[in-house]
């Protein structure tokens, strides 16, 4: 991954070339808590700092609000980052959709990290994501103060 340009500010683009299809991030501080819009194959996606973001497949639900994250310990997060699951983590997790016009409009959600303990179809996934309460939500619903 390689960092091509940068600012020093408040406001802070970074171009990033990887394998994950990253192509660029763009950071921002809200009143709350720092923010981040990244662009991942066409689509934009905010997110908060301090915790890594997913691509999951919502398709994956093994109960309502219980979503399969990983086979493995590592899982690369949207900004190409190799992280390390654990039990509690906070994530946030997406996945590609769009809007009835036709517009990228991602499902999101935030969760916590849980070991997965279903037989199954689903007894390769090691960690899942329990999603909060605010549930799978299109980005388009979230609410954003920048």
């Amino acid at each position: 991954m390689a960092a091509i340009g940068q600012k020093r500010s408040v406001d802070m683009d970074v171009w990033i070339v990887d394998n994950r299809h990253l192509t660029r991030s763009h950071a921002f501080d809200c009143s709350r808590q720092s923010m981040a819009q990244i662009e991942v194959d066409g689509g934009k996606h905010l997110l908060t700092m301090d915790k890594p973001y997913f691509y999951v497949d919502f398709n994956e639900m093994i109960d309502a609000d219980t979503v399969l994250l990983s086979a493995g310990d590592w899982k690369v997060d949207a900004r190409g980052v190799t992280v390390q699951l654990h039990e509690g983590m906070l994530v946030s997790v997406y996945m590609d959709d769009l809007s009835g016009n036709g517009n990228v409009d991602n499902l999101v959600a935030n969760g916590v990290v849980t070991q997965n303990t279903e037989a199954g179809w689903a007894a390769n996934a090691k960690w899942c994501c329990r999603i909060d309460t605010d549930g799978i939500r299109p980005e388009s619903k979230m609410t954003r103060s920048v």
